[in-house]
């Protein structure tokens, strides 16, 4: 974690300087790329601090489940319309996967929500472009079974048991993996549902995160 807050923090420092040294000297399009670049860092600086916050209250059980009954399939719905673009940006087909009933669940919405927008931005993230993401909703017996499958880079067998791991970077070489918060978080948030996911990935064949809700 400390290296992922140093790094942006470090190119901020970089970027805001030369603007101050260099200003009389950089072009409008020189200092207009530079603003860009400072921009997404504190962007970045940004998400990993919420992280960090959001992590540690759940783990200290400051937030608790307020568990009611919603349509898991309406929810599923507005967030495929919601990454729909940044999908279309990288040419990565997105898509919804379920039957035409309406599956209610018992569990909180807003911690789903989290758990689901976790999960898409990891997907689109590692996967290349022209490739596919699937959300898929599938009704059990006494469960919903959700499904989020993407034919991304796919994840080592010998890394996997780790993925979920709070800041595990699983692959050092691939920087943009970061403190690997975002799986962290939806581990936590299945805990607090009396749930599990889990992984199913080959390299170069992409990966599968599954967990079950109680249907309403």
């Amino acid at each position: 974690v400390s290296h992922d807050l140093r790094t942006p923090l470090a190119i901020l420092k970089g970027y805001v300087e030369t603007l101050q040294i260099k200003k009389d000297s950089l072009s409008e399009a020189e200092k207009e790329e530079y603003l860009n670049i400072t921009h997404n860092n504190i962007d970045k600086l940004s998400n990993l601090i919420n992280q960090l916050f959001e992590y540690s209250k759940l783990e200290s059980e400051q937030i608790t489940p307020v568990k009611e009954p919603f349509s898991i399939t309406e929810l599923s719905y507005d967030l495929i319309e919601k990454f729909k673009v940044l999908a279309e940006q990288k040419q990565i087909e997105l898509k919804l996967d379920t039957s035409k009933e309406n599956c209610i669940v018992f569990a909180d919405v807003s911690m789903v929500e989290r758990a689901l927008q976790n999960l898409i931005e990891n997907a689109l993230k590692y996967t290349d472009l022209g490739g596919k993401v699937t959300l898929s909703i599938k009704k059990l017996n006494k469960n919903i079974e959700i499904n989020i499958a993407d034919t991304g880079k796919g994840i080592p067998a010998s890394e996997q048991p780790y993925i979920f791991d709070r800041y595990k970077q699983v692959d050092k070489s691939q920087k943009k993996r970061g403190a690997g918060l975002g799986l962290a978080i939806v581990k936590k948030i299945m805990e607090l549902h009396d749930t599990t996911i889990t992984v199913l990935s080959q390299p170069k064949k992409g990966s599968t995160f599954t967990f079950k809700l109680p249907a309403q």
